[in-house]
Order: C-alpha cells, then sequence, then structure tokens
C-alpha cells in the first residue's frame, strides 16, 4: 500500500461539494444498515487484481470496491482517485461511487464501482501482514 497522491485528494475535493452531509450515526451504519465512508476519509489504496481495490478509510476500516470489467493499470498505479456519483461525498453503495486512474498514456480512465463491501477483520488482517509494493 502507499499513500494516495494528488489525483485522489482532488477527486476527494470535488466530492465534497453536493448535497447536505448525513449526520454521524449515517456514517457508520447507512441508511437501511448498510456500511458507509465519507470519501475524504480515505487515506490509503492497494491494488486486488485488475479489476478491484482496497480502500482505507480512517485508521482501520478497509473496503473493496470492485470495478466493472478491468480499469487498465489500475493495479500498477501509485495514485488513484475516488469519486462519489451521489452528489454528496458519502459512498454508501457500489452505485455511490468510481474510480479514477491514469492509464498508461496519461489520460484519466473512470472505472465503475459494481461491488462494494467492508472487509473483514481476517482479510485485514492479511492486507496488513502482506508485503509494501510501493
Amino acid at each position: 500500500m502507499t499513500r494516495i497522491g494528488i489525483a485522489l485528494a482532488a477527486a476527494l475535493l470535488l466530492a465534497g461539494c453536493g448535497a447536505p452531509e448525513p449526520g454521524p450515526r449515517a456514517a457508520a451504519d447507512g441508511p437501511r444498515g448498510r456500511q458507509c465512508f465519507n470519501v475524504r476519509s480515505a487515506t490509503d489504496f492497494s491494488a486486488a487484481g485488475r479489476d478491484a481495490i482496497n480502500v482505507r478509510v480512517g485508521g482501520n476500516r478497509y473496503y473493496r470496491l470492485e470495478i466493472l470489467g478491468t480499469c487498465p493499470d489500475v493495479d500498477f498505479n501509485f495514485r488513484v482517485g475516488i469519486r462519489s456519483r451521489s452528489g454528496s461525498s458519502w459512498i454508501c453503495s457500489a452505485t455511490d461511487a468510481e474510480v479514477i486512474a491514469r492509464n498508461a498514456f496519461g489520460q484519466l480512465d473512470r472505472c465503475p464501482v459494481v461491488a462494494m463491501r467492508q472487509l473483514g477483520e481476517r482479510e485485514v488482517e492479511a492486507l496488513r501482514r502482506r508485503p509494501r509494493d510501493r
């Protein structure tokens, strides 16, 4: 895993514009019990192959975002962005998010997220034990 660079910061700033934000309880539980996170809380990421990324939110929560098809070069990127598509900066479901990654030609690819879930304790522990490759 590595620190998220300028691309994520720009995406997070853009996501901050929009609808009023839900209160603190919604951040943890979300509507109808869903797990939500604020894109501004994303602090780190790691590729989980060509079609998914693991996102660290705050200090100890991780989410896996699965991408439609493959997002070119997401597994080689040092920086990615996460943009909320919901009009607020909260992501509570896959349809709320898209991953933004720079391709080999220097252009930004926008990759729709098709599945999202919070990682369990064992999965998080395995991520922490994995050697850093960036």
